[in-house]
């Protein structure tokens, strides 16, 4: 449900002026006296029952019926109780598809298909619109702006326009959505090869989850040519209308959460990185048969301590954020982003409630920002792990998302993924903690 603002209501009044202004000439010349003999109303000498007296205005020099003076401007009348209530309920309707009318039409933060911007002109007085957002090397605030309102920004607004979107599996149970950069081809195609690609597990069908490539804008030729290559070769990357740096890893994100939600919606979602080792066969025995919370779910490895809460200010740090993008000194706990898990309720909540947080270049903090302000609480868990360095191989019956894995590491991990529910002894742990 959208929230009016006073701009909204400005937008109403004169809709409904021009309505009356346009109707005012016939209703003028409509003769009332067959309205009121057609709804049961008389002026005098009304039949027995429950009536109630109102006052009708009548247009001067006209002549309502015997007994009414010719110059008269107003005449009292007596209306039954159920023609008071069948105009009521018409006037009500009436309104209702007014108000559904402007709220669809004149709304001004209305985005009807990506790239594509709907404009309200009212008599020429004001122009609202949203404008189409140019990548920048740095982070970029994109003000909605019009004579008499402004938000925040649209993740809407970041879909290239006549861009296709990445094929979408649906009756999956989760969705990985994976922040990558331009240039890591090599990275997206081993993970292609290992932990995203069902067929790998033995008796997994390959519908049970799905992998997307976030990605920004290339800055030349040469690698906007790969991309659209590998694009189309694969059909699962998302790419923005941001220039792909680290900085815009926000605006990135919340894109990716925007489509999921929007075009591609699945019972959890999975934000991670390239250089991230999910174990999705053991993920999706645990969120089909274990996980206990499938709502208002946002789980994963969660910073509570001060010294990792604290915002850094400055410009020499690349997650430095100014006071008028976040003017708290400390973050409410949030997931790391080397992963974390979303129910499908939250990530809509969640992109709804974006666009009115300035966007700043903390990915993680900001996504624990917005859970705080729509009232959602993060479960952490040790089963998300900052290294990759000594593990062995009963750690894959417990863990679920691993960082800092190169490129040819992958298909190492996953070989002690698939070995690990025969060769290890252990029980399967069927709890976040």
């Amino acid at each position: 449900m959208k929230i009016w603002n006073n701009w909204d209501r400005i937008i109403y009044k004169q809709l409904l002026s021009e309505v009356v202004n346009s109707l005012s000439p016939y209703i003028m010349k409509f003769k009332w006296q067959y309205f009121i003999k057609l709804f049961g109303l008389k002026p005098k000498n009304p039949p027995s029952g429950v009536y109630v007296s109102v006052n009708v205005p009548v247009p001067k020099r006209r002549k309502l019926s015997s007994g009414l003076s010719r110059h008269s401007t107003k005449a009292v009348i007596k209306v039954s109780i159920w023609t008071l209530v069948t105009l009521l309920l018409a006037f009500l309707l009436i309104y209702t598809i007014l108000l559904a009318y402007v709220d669809t039409h004149l709304h001004p933060s209305i985005i009807t298909s990506p790239g594509v911007y709907k404009k309200v002109k009212f008599q020429g007085r004001y122009s609202l619109g949203i404008p189409k957002q140019k990548p920048n090397n740095s982070l970029t605030i994109n003000i909605l702006d019009g004579k008499k309102v402004k938000s925040v920004w649209n993740s809407s607004s970041y879909y290239l326009e006549n861009e296709p979107l990445p094929n979408c599996k649906w009756q999956t149970i989760f969705r990985v959505i994976v922040a990558s950069a331009v240039e890591n081809t090599g990275r997206r195609k081993e993970i292609r090869n290992t932990w995203c690609n069902p067929e790998r597990f033995s008796s997994m069908p390959d519908h049970a989850w799905h992998c997307i490539f976030l990605v920004g804008k290339p800055d030349n030729d040469d690698s906007l040519f790969l991309l659209n290559k590998e694009k189309m070769q694969y059909n699962d990357l998302l790419v923005g209308n941001y220039a792909d740096s680290y900085r815009n890893l926000t605006l990135k994100v919340i894109h990716g959460f925007n489509w999921s939600a929007n075009y591609c919606p699945s019972s959890y979602i999975i934000k991670t990185d390239d250089d991230c080792f999910v174990n999705t066969g053991l993920l999706h025995e645990f969120l089909l048969h274990h996980n206990d919370k499938t709502s208002g779910l946002y789980a994963g490895r969660v910073f509570f301590d001060s010294e990792m809460l604290q915002v850094i200010r400055g410009d020499s740090n690349r997650w430095s954020v100014p006071y008028d993008q976040y003017p708290d000194k400390f973050y409410p706990p949030y997931a790391s982003g080397l992963g974390y898990i979303i129910s499908t309720d939250v990530v809509k909540k969640l992109v709804h409630e974006s666009q009115y947080v300035i966007p700043f270049a903390n990915e993680d903090a900001y996504i624990g920002v917005v859970m705080s302000k729509i009232g959602i609480k993060p479960i952490t868990s040790n089963r998300f792990l900052l290294g990759s360095t000594g593990l062995s191989l009963c750690n894959f019956r417990y863990l679920f998302i691993v960082h800092g894995v190169e490129k040819d590491q992958q298909s190492v991990l996953l070989r002690k993924a698939l070995e690990a529910p025969v060769s290890c002894n252990r029980p399967l742990i069927t709890s976040w903690s």
